[in-house]
């Protein structure tokens, strides 16, 4: 599984971290060259990575941003209560990454990638930092993905194995 793993995730070495969004519980994270879909105007990366296990960015020997951030406010909810918190109107998770992808710095680029044998990996990028996919289920479940939006190639790293159309 870890060769496979290194051998797909080359494809993002040189690319910018470009843009993010999720779904629920998941991130969705753009590399490289925008493309804009005709159909609907939805504009993604050339790549997505697409992760649905515990993960975190580490920056300068400290975590910057995390999967569970999803469930802490943004600067503009965290004097609310915490019932009236919605994550899905700006949580932690979303205002840091925004720093990341579409802030003033520079972008990210990501320099070489470490996998293991569990399905997970580490995409060491620019400036000190790193995202840490750390998959942490024993039942079946797909940890994550990286697609190739240009062709809609999939290569889907789940408990069981690996799905691969690339």
């Amino acid at each position: 599984m870890k060769s496979q793993i290194e051998e797909k995730l080359q494809y993002l070495i040189g690319l910018e971290m470009t843009n993010n969004g999720g779904a629920a519980n998941m991130e969705m994270i753009q590399f490289g060259t925008y493309l804009v879909n005709e159909k609907n105007g939805f504009i993604t990366g050339y790549y997505g990575l697409h992760v649905q296990c515990p993960w975190r960015i580490i920056q300068d020997g400290k975590i910057f941003v995390a999967y569970f951030d999803l469930y802490q406010p943004d600067e503009a909810q965290k004097d609310l209560p915490y019932e009236e918190f919605d994550e899905y109107k700006g949580s932690l998770r979303h205002q840091q990454l925004r720093i990341l992808t579409r802030g003033e710095r520079k972008r990210l680029k990501v320099e070489r990638v470490e996998a293991d044998d569990l399905g997970g990996f580490t995409l060491h990028f620019t400036q000190n930092t790193r995202m840490e996919v750390l998959p942490m289920h024993s039942c079946e479940i797909e940890y994550w993905r990286l697609i190739r939006h240009q062709d809609k190639a999939h290569f889907v790293v789940e408990k069981s194995g690996i799905y691969d159309s690339f």
